[in-house]
């Protein structure tokens, strides 16, 4: 073999475990970029707490006058990092009570997912991985069953929500 195919072959050999290499370590950053962040310390918490808490007095208001039928039913509720509220609402929409997902855009003004499913999912999933301060406890799912004025129905009580745990795992009456 020529001196000149040996170097070329070698450089070809060097150039792609320079290629592999490259596109490992940004696999593995985008890897990295997607883990969610870490919980706060209870110091983090505790001195956000109070910004959080205000920011959930005007959602909380502003959900009270969307929803005026009756008193507000929230689930968990919770601010992340960024001052986004994020949590489980009861919109009592065509009668019927059902517990639903919501975050807050920068205006304060609550987002449900069936006004733009494609918007709300990576929202959500951000809010989901990034629990920095709890507001409200409560259930943390969604549906009939989730909502304690719905389960408080004779119907619910009887036939719909029999073995309905608030850990969304249902037990055999």
């Amino acid at each position: 073999m020529p001196r000149s195919s040996a170097c070329i072959a070698a450089f070809a050999n060097y150039s792609m475990l320079v290629l592999i290499v490259a596109m490992t370590v940004i696999g593995v950053h985008e890897l990295i970029g997607q883990l969610p962040p870490p919980p706060p310390t209870p110091a983090e918490s505790a001195e956000a707490r109070p910004a959080a808490a205000g920011t959930w007095t005007l959602v909380s208001g502003k959900l009270q006058a969307r929803f005026p039928d009756r008193p507000l039913e929230t689930g968990e509720v919770w601010s992340t990092r960024t001052g986004r509220v994020c949590g489980f609402v009861n919109r009592r929409r065509t009668n019927s009570d059902d517990m639903e997902r919501f975050f807050t855009t920068p205006n304060l003004e609550a987002h449900f997912q069936d006004e733009d499913i494609y918007a709300f999912m990576p929202v959500w999933k951000a809010c989901l991985d990034d629990r920095w301060v709890v507001l409200h406890e409560g259930v943390e799912d969604t549906g009939f069953c989730a909502s304690a004025h719905a389960r408080s129905s004779r119907i619910a009580q009887d036939i719909l929500c029999v073995g309905w745990r608030p850990d969304g795992n249902w037990r055999r009456p």
